[in-house]
C-alpha cells in the first residue's frame, strides 16, 4: 500500500533531514544531568535517569579500548579528558541531541555521546576507539582506513563480531566492494552497516600481512595504485573465506497463524515514529487486540521510474532508519510476537509498480542499486534475528518477465540472511502471473481486490466476493506448494470501500459501518483457508491519536473495525 500524501511529504523531509542535518553542528542538549563518574582518562555524564553503575561499566569498557589503543600506537595521554555523555535510550539521545544513531562524537571537543539501549554491542567501544586513533595517529587518505581500524578494538560488534559479518557479506558477492572501500565518497554513500565490518576484514587482514610497524607506517598516506590493489583484493577475500561464518539458530516465525498487522511509522518525529515509548505503546496495544504478528517498512527514494539510481538509506532522526527498526523489533519480540521486515521504495507522483527500465544495462544497473540496499536490510534483519524479511513490494514491472534477476537475489540474500524470504506482490496481474515462488518460503501478496461493484450488497455478497478472492489466493499456492501471507490488506472508513479497497479516498465522507462489514466479510471468508498462514492489516499507527471516530483513513484503531479485529484475532483465529 502506498503511503499517504501527508506521510509521503514527511519521508521527503526526513531524506532531506537525514543530507543536510550532519552537516549542521551539533544542538545543545537539553536532558538533566543526574548522575558523574570520572575514570583515569574519561568523565562520564550520566543523562536522564542513567545510574551510577551504568557509568561505572561503560567507563571501564572504554578505559580498555584507551589502553588497547595506547598499545598499539603511542600518543600524548595528557591531552583533554574525554567526555562521553551516556543517555538511557535512544529516544532520549534524540530529543537531547537530534541524533538518535547509537553513538556519535565530535573529535575536535573530545565529547561523545553514547545511548545504552540493548542491542547494540560494540558501538561505544568503536566511537571511542576512533576519536583515540584520530588523536593518536591523525586523519588518513582513506577514511576507511581508519573506519577499520576502529573496529579492531570492538571485537564483538553487534554480537557476532565483524569478521563474521563482513564474511557472511562476501558470501553475496558485490564485485564492486572493494572498490568503495578505497573510495572515500563511495565508502560513504554505501551503508555503513555493510561498510564498516567489510572496512575492519580489510584492517585486520592488512595488520596480519604487514605487521603493527609497517601498518602504521602505511596508515596516513595510504592509497595503492591499481597493481597493489588487485593483489590486496584478492588476498582479502581469501583471508574472508577462511573466517567460521558458523550461524547459531534463527528464529523461526511463531508456529500458527500469523494474526498481523503492518505497524505503520506515522510520527516522523523522535517521540512518536518507531523509536519512541510511545511506539511501544501502540504495539502492546495490538497484543491486546490478539496480533501476534507486525510488519515494519522502512522507506527509501527513487525519483524516477525509468533511471537506475542509487537507492538511499533512511537515516534521519525522525525516520525509519536502522536504530527505529531495532528498537521496534526489539520491542515486538518482548511482546512475543514474529516480525516481517518490509522495506518500500517510495516515489514522489508515482508507485513502484511503474519502475520499468528502457534497456537492458539499465536493468542490469538497477538490480544492482537494488541489490546493495536490500542486503543492507537483509544483514540487518541477520543481527537481529528478524524472522522474514520481505525482498520487495509491488514492483510488478520488474518482476513479470525478470523472474530470473529475483531468484538469483533470492538465492544471494540467503547467504546473509537465514530467515524466511517473502515478496509482497501486487493484487491483479503480478500475483497472477509471477513466477518465482519456489525461490522464496512464503508467497505474499497486497490484497486489495474489490469485494463488491456494488453501491450497497449484502453482507451475503461482500462474503461471496471475498470467496472468490481466497479461491483465486489458494490456486497460486497449490500450484507453487508455498503457504500465502497476505502482506497487506485494508479498508478505509469511508463510503463503499468495498469498491476500490486501494483507494485512500482523503476528504470523504467517514463510515465506520462500512469499514467494519468489510473487515467481517474478509475474516470470515479466509478463516479456514488452509493455504493462508497470515494477514497483516494495513494499518496500525506508531500513535494511538491517530484514528478515532471521525477519522476515514484505513487503520480500524479508534474505530468499529477495532471490535471485529479483537474478536477474530483475539478469539476465534487465536484457537
Amino acid at each position: 500500500m502506498r503511503p499517504s500524501r501527508f506521510a509521503c511529504i514527511l519521508i521527503f523531509l526526513a531524506a532531506f533531514v537525514a543530507v543536510f542535518v550532519p552537516l549542521i553542528p551539533a544542538i545543545p542538549f537539553t536532558s538533566a544531568h543526574v548522575s558523574q563518574h570520572r575514570s583515569e582518562h574519561f568523565i562520564l555524564h550520566g543523562r536522564d535517569g542513567v545510574a551510577l553503575a551504568e557509568l561505572e561499566r561503560v567507563g571501564a569498557a572504554v578505559e580498555d579500548v584507551y589502553a588497547s589503543v595506547l598499545r598499539l600506537a603511542s600518543f600524548d595521554s595528557t591531552l583533554a579528558t574525554i567526555s562521553i555523555h551516556v543517555f538511557p535510550s535512544l529516544e532520549s539521545k534524540g530529543l537531547s541531541t537530534g541524533y538518535t544513531t547509537v553513538t556519535h562524537s565530535f573529535t575536535a571537543r573530545n565529547e561523545v555521546f553514547v545511548a545504552i539501549e540493548s542491542g547494540y554491542r560494540g558501538e561505544i567501544e568503536r566511537e571511542v576507539a576512533a576519536l583515540l586513533c584520530r588523536r593518536a595517529l591523525g586523519r588518513p587518505a582513506l577514511d576507511s582506513m581508519e573506519a577499520g581500524l576502529a573496529m579492531q578494538f570492538s571485537p564483538n560488534w553487534r554480537g557476532r563480531g565483524y569478521l563474521h559479518w563482513a564474511a557472511r557479506l562476501q558470501a553475496m558477492p558485490l564485485e564492486d566492494d572493494f572498490t568503495h572501500i578505497l573510495d572515500n565518497r563511495g565508502f560513504h554513500k554505501r551503508s555503513d552497516l555493510v561498510m564498516n565490518p567489510l572496512a575492519g576484514s580489510l584492517i585486520s587482514y592488512l595488520l596480519q600481512v604487514w605487521g603493527d610497524d609497517e601498518f602504521l607506517q602505511r596508515y596516513a598516506t595510504w592509497n595503492p595504485d591499481s597493481e597493489e590493489r588487485e593483489l590486496v583484493e584478492a588476498g582479502w577475500r581469501l583471508y574472508l573465506n577462511s573466517v567460521d561464518v558458523t550461524c547459531a539458530n534463527h528464529a523461526l516465525p511463531a508456529p500458527g497463524f500469523q494474526r498481523g498487522f503492518c505497524f505503520a511509522h506515522e510520527g516522523y518525529n523522535v517521540n512518536d515514529g518507531y523509536i519512541s515509548q510511545i511506539s511501544d505503546g501502540a504495539m502492546a496495544q495490538l497484543v491486546s487486540l490478539g496480533a501476534n504478528a507486525v510488519s515494519l517498512t522502512p522507506f527509501t527514494y527513487m525519483r524516477d521510474p525509468r533511471r537506475p539510481a542509487a537507492l538511499p538509506f533512511s537515516e534521519g532522526a525522525g525516520s525509519e532508519n536502522d536504530e527505529s527498526i531495532i528498537h521496534s523489533a526489539a520491542t515486538a519480540r518482548r511482546l512475543g510476537m514474529t516480525v516481517m521486515l518490509k522495506p518500500h521504495i517510495w516515489m514522489r507522483g508515482s508507485w513502484p509498480g511503474e519502475i520499468e527500465m528502457n534497456n537492458s544495462a539499465d536493468w542490469d544497473e538497477f538490480f544492482l542499486h537494488y541489490s546493495r540496499w536490500i542486503r543492507h536490510y537483509a544483514l540487518l534483519a541477520e543481527m537481529y534475528d528478524i524472522e522474514i524479511l520481505c525482498l520487495g513490494v509491488e514492483m510488478g514491472k520488474t518482476t513479470v518477465g525478470h523472474e530470473a534477476a529475483w531468484q538469483r537475489l533470492a538465492g544471494q540474500i540467503r547467504n546473509v540472511y537465514d530467515g524466511k524470504l517473502i515478496y509482497a506482490a501486487n493484487w491483479g496481474s503480478e500475483f497472477e502471473s509471477v513466477d518465482f515462488w519456489e525461490a522464496f518460503d512464503f508467497i505474499g501478496i497486497n490484497c486489495y481486490y474489490p469485494l463488491s461493484e456494488k453501491e450497497d450488497p449484502s453482507d451475503t455478497e461482500l462474503r461471496e466476493g471475498v470467496d472468490r478472492i481466497v479461491a483465486g489466493i489458494a490456486d497460486v499456492a497449490d500450484r507453487y506448494h508455498r503457504p500465502v501471507l497476505i502482506t497487506e490488506v485494508g479498508f478505509t472508513s469511508t463510503e463503499r470501500p468495498w469498491q476500490q479497497p486501494h483507494e485512500r479516498r482523503r476528504g470523504g465522507k467517514v463510515d465506520e459501518d462500512a469499514q467494519t462489514r468489510c473487515y467481517e466479510a474478509f475474516f470470515s471468508g479466509i478463516a479456514g483457508t488452509s493455504q493462508i498462514a497470515g494477514t497483516y492489516w494495513w494499518k496500525w499507527p506508531s500513535y494511538m491519536s491517530y484514528g478515532g471516530e471521525n477519522h476515514s483513513g484505513f487503520t480500524p484503531s479508534g474505530k468499529r473495525a477495532e471490535d471485529v479485529v479483537r474478536h477474530w484475532y483475539g478469539r476465534v483465529l487465536a484457537e
